[in-house]
């Protein structure tokens, strides 16, 4: 019974996306084109046959009538009026209803006969612009105004009305069929949004018509994170994640407003066309909504500026959105507003607005301090004390990670130089794999540490796990050269990465630091206090030092205790303190 349930609503669902679904071809200026055109174009006929049929009764009324809808056209054609999607639907239906008017005003007669041929265009209109569940009742009221024409007007004989809407009915689907079955070569098969070349064009037509007419108009890059855990931690094949793509964009297509057309363009990649004057930052939340927690995604925006061709403007959305990727996803990043920000920054750096708080890291035996981590901060005086989830990737994107890292590692050895007990407590300082790369970062090292009179082996560089893990033999370099000095070297949340246990003892690291993830499982599950057993067992057995990260409470602390571990860093000790709060703390610990 549910199943059947299940597989009736799946219907349902796939019926109402049918009869919902606009051909592409329903473009604004196409709407406006064809709607004033078929208008204009009825008017002048009709003006024709008027001149032409002599026994055509009520020539002034008409006359005046369809002056008023060649007008009327005209300025639709020529985008003078702009209608509303109600509007022109309306359209639509009004053709029909003059179209009666006037067949009946003109009396019985071949010239009144001739003006029902101009229903034509009615259910043509409707068929290529318009949803089945609009263009079938334009057709059924073109029946309706058609017959009041023949049987009221006598227009013509109730056979003649019967083979006329016959053909008329079967043409006009046949057209919808067809225009259908065209776009669905340029449709995605799974979301129905157009593939990237149809979409790409779509916005070079915008583009165009912008630029002409002075509406403007956006452009979204959605990239979905596929590979995340938000599916679960079990292994997860393509079909299934297909399967929720799928879901996630038909989502997407339902909480769309009129005109908002939609693109794929990868198995992950999305573009949205925004032609409304407002609602897309509303709307551009709603979608990252839909897509929490399965897949976070990553947003970038670019508004329409004059001249900008289509391709330029896809450009700068794609590397808003890269820079969203960047800086952690689930966020919208606006392409004129990354300029900016960049500009922000590189300010920050320079009125010392960026600098480390300190984190403490102890002896998980006997709480004792033993360093500390500095996790950089940037003071902004209006958004207040900013992470580095907030900046970083901006530093990434904009190549200000070398100048942001080298502030933090020159600050830290000056902070650590001046700290009480400072001949024995080690400072952690994060470095990225850009910073690594540089051919003179080991000398601006060891530069840092003379400055401040720092000894070597107090000051210990954390790396990711992704960048120790890369053949880079410019990395490795560095970090042999800096060993060979005296700093020690930190894998920085093991377990998060690529965790390759084979190569952990040909690596230049000195430290093992144990993601929270471990010790968050560890109180609970016995695999994974298996796990935690085992990784300590290794860094003693390689003579690593391990410190374990997100120690949170004191049950925590006992079972990392309990396995082997040596320090240990969490909000249970602490929680990262500016400078000179952690020189205070350290000086009360010593009284």
């Amino acid at each position: 019974m549910l199943g059947a349930a299940v597989a009736a609503l799946a219907r349902q669902s796939q019926v109402s996306r049918l009869l919902d679904t606009t051909p592409p071809v329903a473009t604004d200026r196409a709407l406006a084109r064809m709607g004033g055109a078929f208008y204009l174009a009825g008017a002048i006929i009709a003006a024709g046959l008027v001149a032409w049929a002599s026994e055509i009764a009520h020539r002034p009324i008409i006359t005046a009538l369809g002056t008023v809808v060649a007008a009327l056209g005209a300025l639709v054609l020529t985008e003078v009026v702009h209608l509303s999607p109600a509007g022109r639907r309306l359209m639509n239906i009004g053709g029909s209803t003059i179209i009666s008017v006037v067949a009946v005003l003109a009396g019985p007669g071949t010239g009144s006969g001739a003006l029902l041929w101009l229903f034509a265009f009615v259910p043509v209109d409707a068929f290529l612009f318009f949803a089945w569940r609009w263009a079938l009742p334009m057709l059924g009221w073109t029946a309706v105004c058609s017959a009041i024409a023949v049987f009221a007007g006598g227009a013509a004989s109730p056979a003649q009305w019967v083979a006329g809407m016959s053909v008329g009915c079967v043409v006009s689907v046949g057209i919808g069929w067809l225009v259908r079955a065209a776009a669905a070569a340029e449709q995605d098969p799974g979301t129905g949004m157009l593939r990237g070349r149809a979409f790409a064009s779509a916005v070079a037509a915008q583009a165009e018509d912008a630029d002409r007419t002075g509406f403007g108009f956006s452009l979204a890059n959605v990239y979905l994170d596929t590979a995340s855990d938000g599916l679960g931690p079990r292994p997860v094949s393509r079909t299934d994640v297909e399967s929720h793509v799928r879901l996630l964009a038909r989502r997407w297509q339902e909480a769309a407003p009129t005109g908002a057309v939609w693109g794929r363009v990868g198995a992950a990649d999305f573009t949205l066309l925004w032609t409304a004057p407002t609602g897309l930052d509303e709307y551009l939340h709603t979608v990252l909504d839909l897509a929490r927690p399965e897949f976070p995604a990553a947003i970038g925006v670019v508004d329409w500026q004059p001249g900008a061709t289509a391709l330029q403007l896809q450009a700068q959305a794609l590397a808003a959105g890269d820079y969203s990727i960047c800086a952690g996803g689930d966020q919208v990043t606006r392409a004129g507003l990354v300029g900016t920000q960049v500009a922000e920054l590189r300010a920050a750096l320079a009125a010392g607005q960026l600098l480390p708080h300190y984190q403490p890291i102890v002896d998980v035996a006997t709480g004792r301090v033993r360093g500390a981590e500095a996790l950089a901060r940037w003071a902004h005086p209006d958004r207040g004390l900013l992470l580095p989830s907030d900046f970083i990737g901006l530093a990434e994107q904009s190549g200000l990670i070398d100048d942001l890292g080298d502030t933090i590692l020159r600050q830290a050895c000056r902070d650590a130089a001046s700290w009480p007990q400072h001949k024995t407590l080690k400072i952690s300082v994060n470095v990225s794999g850009d910073q690594l790369r540089r051919d003179d970062f080991p000398d601006r090292v060891l530069a840092h540490l003379r400055a401040a009179h720092l000894p070597a082996h107090q000051l210990v560089l954390e790396v990711t796990e992704s960048t120790l893990a890369g053949d880079d033999p410019g990395a490795h370099e560095a970090l042999r050269r800096l060993r060979a000095a005296g700093v020690q070297v930190a894998i920085d949340d093991f377990g998060t990465g690529w965790s390759n246990l084979t190569r952990l003892a040909a690596l230049p690291v000195d430290v093992l630091k144990i993601d929270r993830a471990f010790v968050v499982d560890a109180g609970h599950d016995l695999r994974a206090q298996a796990m935690l057993d085992a990784l300590f067992a290794l860094a003693h057995r390689l003579g690593l030092r391990t410190v374990t990260e997100g120690i949170e409470n004191h049950d925590q602390a006992d079972v990392v205790t309990l396995s082997g571990a040596g320090e240990g860093q969490g909000w249970l000790y602490g929680r990262p303190v500016p400078a000179a709060s952690f020189a205070a703390s350290l000086r009360d610990s010593t009284d």
